[in-house]
C-alpha cells in the first residue's frame, strides 16, 4: 500500500506527542474507527481548536490508513509493518494496530456496502394523459406522459423515480439518451482497438 505525502504527514503529526497529546490522539482514533464503521461524523472538541488544522489533516490520514488497509485485506502485523516504515512513535503505532485488529471486519463489511456504481434502471412504467379543456374555458388537447423508472442501486435498494413530460420534453429525454448511447459505443469500440 503506498499512500500519499499528504497522507503520510498527517499520520506523522498524529502520532508527533507534541502535537497531539495523548488524550485527544485517543479520542481522534476512537472517533476516526466510528466514523469509518457508522458514517458519523467527528465532533469538533473544543479542547483542539488551537491546532485544528493539524486535527483535521491527521483524522483524513487516519481514515485514509484505515479505509485503505482494510480494503486491501492487511492483517495488523502487516499494518504494524508498514507504520514503523514510516518512524512513527511506537506506542502510538501500537494504539492504532490494537483498535484497527479490533474493528477490521466491521470496517470490511461497511466497504462491502459501499457501491461505486450509478444506479440501474430495471423497469419502466408509462401512461399518457390528455388535458382537452382547461379552467380558463379554453379548449385544447396537449398530452402528458407520467413516467415511472424502478432504479436499483448495488446494495440492492429499489428507488422510484416519477415525473411527468410533455411530448417536447419526452422527444428531448429520447434524443439525449440516443446521444449517450452513441458516444458510450463510440468509448467502448476506441478503447478495443
Amino acid at each position: 500500500m503506498n499512500f500519499s505525502s499528504e497522507t503520510i504527514l498527517g499520520l506523522k503529526r498524529l502520532c508527533n506527542p507534541s502535537l497531539v497529546n495523548d488524550q485527544h490522539f485517543n479520542e481522534l482514533v476512537d472517533s476516526c474507527i466510528r466514523a469509518v464503521q457508522t458514517d458519523e461524523l467527528a465532533n469538533k472538541n473544543k479542547s483542539t481548536e488551537g491546532k485544528l488544522d493539524v486535527i483535521k489533516v491527521a483524522y483524513a490520514s487516519l481514515t485514509v490508513l484505515l479505509t485503505e488497509a482494510a480494503r486491501h485485506g492487511v492483517d495488523s502485523d502487516i499494518l504494524k509493518d508498514i507504520l514503523e516504515g514510516y518512524n512513527l512513535n511506537q506506542d502510538r503505532i501500537s494504539s492504532i494496530v490494537e483498535t484497527y485488529g479490533k474493528n477490521k471486519l466491521q470496517v470490511e463489511r461497511k466497504l462491502m456496502r459501499i457501491g461505486t456504481s450509478l444506479p440501474h434502471i430495471v423497469e419502466i412504467h408509462w401512461r399518457m394523459d390528455y388535458t382537452i379543456k382547461s379552467n380558463c374555458n379554453k379548449q385544447y388537447i396537449q398530452p402528458f406522459f407520467h413516467i415511472q423508472l424502478v432504479t436499483i442501486t448495488s446494495n440492492n435498494n429499489k428507488k422510484v423515480i416519477r415525473f411527468v413530460c410533455s411530448v417536447q420534453n419526452l422527444e428531448e429525454l429520447v434524443f439525449q439518451l440516443k446521444t449517450a448511447t452513441r458516444h458510450m459505443n463510440k468509448l467502448v469500440t476506441g478503447a478495443l482497438k
